[in-house]
């Protein structure tokens, strides 16, 4: 029976690919988290900024004013803030992206060994099981003469 020299070595990139796997989904996830907080900031300070508008339009007070302005920079700070932080994400993304992709590829030249050599070893017993039914028929072919 056929037994693939490498075969922990295939297991261990197996177990390496799976775990990339599994990272890069939470890597994904926190992304979509982060974009999601984004998002959320913008949709703030869009409603800060009709709110202002609002209360410009209905003579609001200075100390008013200043109130939402000063909301409105904060928020825009946060924004910014976000902004990178949605950057360090989706690198540290692409990062794992890369690294799965390499991992994939470890893992698939050896298994076009193993396929290879399978092949191999298939061809030799075929081979093998031929010469011996030519070796009977010989020895058959000997004892009717």
């Amino acid at each position: 029976m056929y037994k693939f020299k490498l075969q922990p070595v295939l297991d261990q990139r197996e177990f390496v690919e799976e775990n990339l796997k599994k990272e890069l989904a939470s890597c994904k996830a926190l992304l979509k988290e982060e974009n999601a907080k984004l998002n959320g900031y913008k949709a703030s300070k869009a409603r800060l900024m009709v709110e202002l508008g609002h209360r410009k339009k209905k003579k609001a007070t200075i100390s008013e004013i200043l109130l939402y302005v000063g909301f409105i920079e904060q928020v825009s700070r946060d924004i910014e803030k976000q902004k990178i932080r949605v950057s360090q994400v989706k690198s540290l993304f692409d990062e794992k992206l890369a690294s799965l992709v390499e991992a994939m590829k470890d893992k698939k030249s050896i298994e076009k060994l193993k396929e290879k050599e399978m092949t191999s070893y298939k061809l030799k017993s075929l081979k093998k099981e031929q010469n011996f039914l030519d070796e009977v028929a010989i020895q058959r072919f000997h004892t009717r003469r």
